[in-house]
C-alpha cells in the first residue's frame, strides 16, 4: 500500500496548536533550498483527525498567497485530496463531520512550493509580514500584535514575550 494513498478526516473541536507550524518553518529556515517564511504568516483554519491511523491535522492559511499548509502533530505535511465528485458525495453522507481526504506531500520541498512564497519576488505579490520583521529568534513564535483596546495584546503562539507586557497567567500553553 503506497504512503500516498489518501484518508478520511473529521472536524474535531481542538484548539489551535502552532507548534506544528513553527517546527516545520525552522526547518524551512535552516535550510538554503527552501523559501523561508514564519508562523506570524499564517492563520489556523481548522484542526482535523484521523482516528484510526492516529493523525490529528492542522490546516494553516497563508495571508497573503492564500494557500495551506496542512502539518500533522509530528511535523508531516499533507495536500488536501477530493477525489472526484460521487466519493465526496458518498463521504460526506457516511460522515456529517466529514473534513475532506488528505494524502502525504511526496517531500517538504513540494509543501513548501505549493504555499506560492514565489510570488513576493519581483513585487508580484506584497508580503504582509516581511523577513525583515520576523524575530531574530527562529524559537520565537510571537505571530504579531493587535490593539486591545489602547494597548498592543500580543498574538502568540506559547512564545517569549516582551518584559513590559503582563503575561495572561490563564494562558497555558503547556500540552494537556
Amino acid at each position: 500500500m503506497s504512503s500516498f494513498r489518501s484518508f478520511k478526516t473529521v472536524f474535531t473541536e481542538l484548539e489551535p496548536d502552532w507548534r506544528p507550524l513553527g517546527a516545520v518553518s525552522r526547518v524551512v529556515r535552516a535550510s538554503p533550498d527552501l523559501p523561508p517564511f514564519h508562523p506570524g504568516e499564517f492563520m489556523c483554519m481548522a484542526t482535523l483527525e484521523n482516528r484510526r491511523k492516529g493523525i490529528v491535522l492542522r490546516l494553516y492559511k497563508h495571508y497573503d498567497t492564500r494557500r495551506y499548509i496542512n502539518i500533522d502533530q509530528a511535523g508531516h505535511t499533507y495536500e488536501y485530496w477530493p477525489g472526484s465528485d460521487e466519493q465526496w458525495e458518498r463521504d460526506k453522507a457516511a460522515t456529517p463531520d466529514f473534513g475532506g481526504r488528505y494524502r502525504l506531500h511526496r517531500s517538504l520541498r513540494h509543501a513548501v512550493d505549493r504555499l506560492g512564497l514565489w510570488e513576493f519576488e519581483g513585487a508580484q505579490l506584497m508580503r504582509s509580514f516581511p523577513p525583515e520583521k520576523w524575530p531574530a529568534d527562529p524559537n520565537d513564535l510571537a505571530i504579531g500584535a493587535y490593539m486591545d483596546g489602547d494597548r498592543f495584546a500580543w498574538i502568540q503562539a506559547c512564545s517569549t514575550v516582551p518584559d513590559d507586557l503582563p503575561v495572561d497567567e490563564s494562558d497555558d500553553c503547556t500540552p494537556g
